[in-house]
């Protein structure tokens, strides 16, 4: 009784401990993922002030 108690206590862990692996791994790709979109918008935003400096660079040498 004492060895099938300690079996299933054994196999109650082990598919706890899986649980929190895929858990951890679903957290992880949702980092990623938001990490990704994140660095997505500041290239895009770096992209947009770099035009608009060369936008002004080109206007003040216009006036020269």
């Amino acid at each position: 009784m004492v060895e099938t108690e300690r079996i299933t206590m054994s196999q109650t862990l082990e598919l706890i401990v899986q649980e929190l692996q895929q858990r951890i791994g679903q957290m992880t790709s949702d980092y990623e993922t938001k990490l990704a979109v994140m660095k997505a918008q500041a290239t895009e935003q770096i992209q947009a002030r770099d035009k608009k400096i060369i936008e002004l660079e080109a206007k003040l040498d216009g006036e020269n």
